[in-house]
């Protein structure tokens, strides 16, 4: 091992040393602080439909931050709706060799998907129940 080599790996365990004995400081201090403050809590729901409404408000809508803070509020729900147009335009790359780009067909199978019908997704060879013969094949 050159001494290059030594140095390098004696600073790189001797940081990794330092970040350890840093963040368990810092978690020993957060531990052993008192908490003075009672923080209040909003009456929790009673049961699952209560559990689910309140649940759909706080991640589809952002209640609790609308009525803190409006302006990141919008600048949040902007972010996010672009977010996921962005992750769905980006499905493409993972199904281009799957889903042509056959717009009826692609229709019929999110018609399937949502009225819980199945139906061959487009273009895939894996659903296609007719099977055919190559040319020059045995049998």
């Amino acid at each position: 091992m050159s001494g290059l080599t030594l140095v390098f790996t004696t600073v790189g365990y001797l940081a990794i040393a330092i970040f350890l004995v840093g963040f368990m400081a810092r978690v020993w201090k957060y531990a052993t602080t008192p908490a003075p403050l009672k923080i209040p809590l909003t009456p929790a729901p009673v049961g699952p439909t209560g559990v689910i409404y309140r649940m759909a408000q706080e991640v589809g809508l952002f209640k609790s931050l609308f009525n803190s803070n409006k302006i990141i509020w919008l600048a949040g729900y902007i972010f996010h709706l672009t977010l996921v147009i962005v992750l769905i335009k980006h499905t493409r790359f993972f199904f281009k060799y799957f889903v042509r780009a056959d717009i009826i067909s692609v229709k019929k199978f999110v018609m399937g998907l949502i009225t819980f019908s199945p139906q061959a997704m487009p273009g895939d060879i894996i659903f296609k129940t007719k099977r055919t013969k190559h040319v020059g094949a045995a049998g």
